[in-house]
């Protein structure tokens, strides 16, 4: 599914690809919608189909053998879902350690390499955020 491609909101509304909520007022949208929104984003998060290959070799390796098409496919379909990350996002370690005292004190006692070791292996996952204002998908 391309966004170019979506139609009105009755048509995705009829498709069954939205489906209103009236008792909240939001729409639930099905994930292969939800999937192209995230393909379409793709563009501003600088996604880096060679730095996803190498920091994910099962990806790397289902393109490889064909069973992927690519790593911005892959990203949009399951990377996102997995939390994966799209790209090398650089910390700004004196601002990750000073909104995460637990990470300060973890390097500090030598527990943890870095933030920057710390955001790629824990922190992403668990939605931390590397910099003041960070969002994986900036305005455009």
């Amino acid at each position: 599914m391309e966004l170019a491609a979506l139609g009105s909101l009755a048509e995705l509304t009829n498709a069954r690809s939205v489906v209103p909520v009236l008792s909240t007022g939001r729409y639930d949208i099905s994930r292969k919608l939800f999937s192209a929104i995230v393909d379409d984003a793709l563009g501003s998060t600088g996604f880096d189909e060679r730095w996803y290959g190498l920091r994910y070799p099962d990806i790397s390796k289902g393109v490889q053998e064909g069973i992927i098409q690519s790593g911005r496919w892959h990203y949009a379909q399951f990377g996102y879902f997995e939390n994966r990350m799209p790209r090398q996002i650089d910390v700004d370690a004196a601002y990750y350690m000073e909104k995460y005292p637990d990470i300060k004190l973890a390097i500090k006692d030598r527990r943890i390499e870095s933030a920057q070791w710390h955001f790629d292996e824990i922190g992403f996952l668990e939605g931390r955020s590397p910099h003041p204002n960070w969002s994986l998908f900036p305005p455009r």
